[in-house]
């Protein structure tokens, strides 16, 4: 008998402890439960995020597929015009020889009409501006700076 109080007594120790540990456990699967959810909604979020992120990256690639496409053409025109400019620019050489050669032959008129209006002072074929050469003309444009 005194086995059965014993026993009996313990089980009456336990029981109020017992419940005690349940509703501490049932508490924390409650608090659990509760993070559960914070983290499923939290995850749903990052899940809208990521999928506008993906579509937004998807309308990205085509905009740069395009914009490569029109750098493309646009490299393939300047290919097409590169050699066009270069024969403008042989075109272009020619008269540019001639007209340094008519600078200077204007200049060395020039020159002659000051020499003949110092000469014949009634008579003024010239303004009485100094008289620069193409050399002299060329010399001031590479002097001064190109404006855009």
């Amino acid at each position: 008998m005194h086995t059965t109080h014993r026993a009996v007594f313990l089980i009456a120790l336990t029981l109020p402890l017992g419940g005690c540990v349940f509703d501490d456990i049932y508490d924390q699967m409650i608090v659990t439960e509760e993070a559960i959810q914070r983290v499923e909604g939290g995850l749903t979020d990052v899940q809208a995020i990521n999928t506008r992120i993906t579509e937004n990256q998807e309308q990205t690639n085509a905009l740069l597929e395009s914009i490569d496409g029109t750098l493309v053409r646009v490299n393939e025109n300047l290919d097409q015009i590169t050699p066009l400019l270069e024969s403008v620019d042989e075109d272009l050489e020619p008269i540019k020889v001639s007209l340094t050669a008519i600078d200077e032959h204007l200049a060395s008129l020039r020159k002659t009409l000051q020499s003949l209006d110092s000469t014949i002072p009634f008579l003024q074929f010239s303004d009485d501006e100094e008289v620069q050469t193409g050399e002299e003309i060329e010399a001031e444009q590479s002097d001064t700076p190109e404006t855009p």
